[in-house]
């Protein structure tokens, strides 16, 4: 608790000091103009996911519950044009935690340096924000269930854009969130010829399983695809590893999604959606392979996200040892 409490302390600390400098710092005479539009503004933002979720078993027959499922505020802004922040602070559950706290020097256009507590860069849909995914759960390929993947960590990452290339590569703390030792090394690659065409590759390697425990070397490598044309999201991701080149593991995903804009006040619009997902945790094991199958809709009633009610069933199936853990789950997501 008394980490939980230091950390919310650093993180509206640095809010406050970062409110006073953005309002308070001295503009030369004949440039407010200038100053004003340099300066960012805080912005706060966040968002919350109360859920009611079933899984379907033999003893209850349904068992159910409501719960808080993800709930996030942040701030950003900048101090000058090329130092910017972003701080995120992790409302679920009990506890206080900080979830995202870094800067970023942007130096010339293209080239940024960031520093602090973020994401590594792995994947997509990993990177991508639970307010703006698919479902209401994330896949395999983002860490969960039986494909354990490092989320954040504390590190220094530098990203360069040219034309329809973005390149991100970073040292983070291998250890756990707040060691120095066994480093963990990303790069990602990201092509985007045009806006409704994403291609990407990523690769990570280290000394720490995503377990938390000190094991041998380890690797993590991944492939992506996204076509987002018209109102249609199209994308597919896979993603691969090695501990000491003897124990691999895979996991793959295939969904799909339509928009439908209605165009009225208050009900945007309705979006069908479907999900398939694979996971191996070892390759060299036979029957402990899974696989999910997900459908649903979300139902927009504003823009962006900003208000939805997401319905889908999971259906769970395992290779061996088959339960039956299928889920129905009923979100709403309010965002700001």
């Amino acid at each position: 608790m008394k980490l939980n409490m230091t950390v919310l302390l650093l993180g509206l600390g640095f809010v406050s000091v970062s409110s006073v400098y953005a309002q308070k710092a001295p503009c030369p005479e004949g440039k407010e103009q200038e100053c004003k539009e340099q300066v960012k503004p805080i912005v706060f933002s966040g968002y919350i996911q109360p859920r009611w979720e079933a899984t379907i078993d033999t003893a209850p027959p349904l068992e159910n519950s409501f719960r808080i499922r993800r709930a996030y505020i942040g701030a950003s802004g900048g101090f000058c044009s090329w130092l910017s922040y972003k701080v995120v602070l992790n409302l679920t559950g009990n506890a206080v935690s900080l979830f995202d706290a870094y800067a970023d020097i942007t130096p010339i256009e293209y080239i940024s340096l960031r520093a602090g507590l973020f994401a590594v860069p792995i994947g997509m849909e990993k990177l991508a924000s639970s307010s703006t995914i698919l479902f209401p759960e994330r896949t395999y390929a983002s860490g969960s269930g039986k494909f354990p993947l490092i989320d954040r960590n504390i590190g220094l990452a530098l990203t360069g854009k040219l034309a329809f290339l973005s390149l991100q590569a970073g040292v983070f703390n291998g250890s756990n969130i707040l060691a120095p030792s066994n480093k963990d090394f990303a790069a990602r690659l990201a092509v985007d010829p045009w806006s409704f065409l994403h291609l990407g590759g990523s690769y990570m390697v280290g000394n720490l399983g995503p377990d938390n425990i000190l094991t041998d070397p380890y690797d993590r490598y991944g492939a992506e695809l996204a076509l987002t044309p018209w109102s249609l999201w199209l994308a597919g991701e896979f993603i691969g590893g090695t501990i000491n080149d003897t124990s691999s593991r895979i996991t793959y995903y295939a969904e799909a999604g339509w928009l439908f804009k209605l165009g009225c006040p208050f009900f945007y619009g309705i979006q069908p959606a479907v999900r398939y997902e694979a996971v191996d945790p070892n390759t060299s094991v036979a029957d402990d392979a899974e696989n999910t199958i997900t459908g649903g809709i979300n139902l927009h009633f504003l823009s962006d996200n900003k208000l939805k009610l997401a319905l889908c069933y999971r259906m769970i199936n395992e290779e061996a040892n088959a339960v039956n853990n299928d889920q129905i789950i009923a979100q709403l997501q309010v965002k700001f």
